[in-house]
């Protein structure tokens, strides 16, 4: 049954916290969808961060380190809730229509979205398009909060999806194709680089299935080639800054990368690749990267 029809009202859980709410949209959407263990952030480490972004807004801490400072993350989950008044009777489904959840890093003004679910029951009705659009909607406004005032939003934001190279169909909820082709038609590039995506707590691993994606924004910057073909990309140092301040925030919650993860080899490959080239492209279909890491890749200039 579409959602075509049915105007939801979205909940913000870091102004609105409520952890009930929070469990039900992880055990409903969230765990069915990210059954890799890899893959799902654990709830613990939402309630802090939604705790942390509250009393960042409010106070500094004099205290912190340099990877603390650099790695401080504004926290979001949106919510799509379907009111009750565009509800049947003997409607069985749950409220919660999907969801959205984004970090902004004020110390790169980049954002991650970092997961977009839509509940079965309400899928093809354009939700997940409407909710990147609200959440980059709010982002432009929370860089404004950060004292971007000048940029119209933010440098770039982020997104990551499983590489159909590495991802097969029945090992995720979505042929990674499919879901390339999705992103594709909201506006959403793979950026020419291979990511790695750092630990997200200490029982998991790093990732290297995933590929990094960009939206395309007025802020993402174009160049013509000698052909003629207007591309999109992204300057290399900026990707950097990124990189480094998304690893800051997520190692530091984990014991045996906390005061190591500069040195690790996939944090130090990615810096060589973006060490080497001005500029990183933004690619059409296909995704295409079957390399992600430092020992089966050899750095290479982005084409121009």
């Amino acid at each position: 049954m579409a959602s075509i029809k049915i105007t939801p009202r979205l909940l913000d859980l870091k102004s609105n916290y409520d952890f009930n709410m929070l469990k039900r949209f992880y055990d409903e959407l969230m765990r069915p969808n990210f059954p890799q263990e890899d893959e799902l952030e654990p709830i613990d480490n939402w309630v802090e961060m939604i705790q942390t972004s509250n009393i960042d807004d409010e106070d500094e801490d004099e205290d912190e380190d340099e990877d603390e400072k650099i790695g401080k993350v504004d926290f979001h989950i949106l919510l799509a809730m379907c009111p009750d008044d565009q509800r049947e009777k003997d409607d069985k489904r749950s409220d919660i229509m999907g969801g959205i959840v984004f970090e902004y890093y004020p110390y790169v003004n980049c954002a991650l979205i970092t997961y977009i679910l839509v509940s079965t029951d309400y899928r093809g009705g354009g939700l997940a398009k409407m909710l990147v659009q609200e959440a980059t909607t709010r982002l432009g406004q929370t860089s404004i909060n950060h004292g971007y005032n000048t940029t119209g939003g933010c440098d770039a934001i982020f997104l990551e999806t499983n590489s159909a190279e590495r991802v097969a169909p029945e090992d995720d909820v979505m042929d990674p194709a499919k879901r390339h082709a999705i992103f594709h038609r909201m506006g959403i590039r793979m950026l020419d680089f291979d990511y790695v995506q750092p630990p997200l707590s200490n029982d998991s691993a790093k990732c290297k299935d995933l590929l990094l994606t960009c939206l395309l924004t007025p802020n993402i910057p174009t160049h013509t080639s000698h052909r003629s073909v207007t591309r999109h990309y992204l300057p290399s140092s900026l990707l950097r800054r990124f990189i480094e301040v998304f690893w800051a925030s997520c190692c530091h919650r984990v014991d045996s990368f906390k005061h190591t993860w500069r040195q690790d080899i996939d944090y130090t490959h990615m810096i060589d690749q973006l060490s080497s080239s001005d500029h990183i492209q933004l690619l059409d279909l296909p995704w295409k990267r079957t390399t992600t890491t430092s020992v089966e890749v050899s750095v290479s200039s982005s084409p121009s």
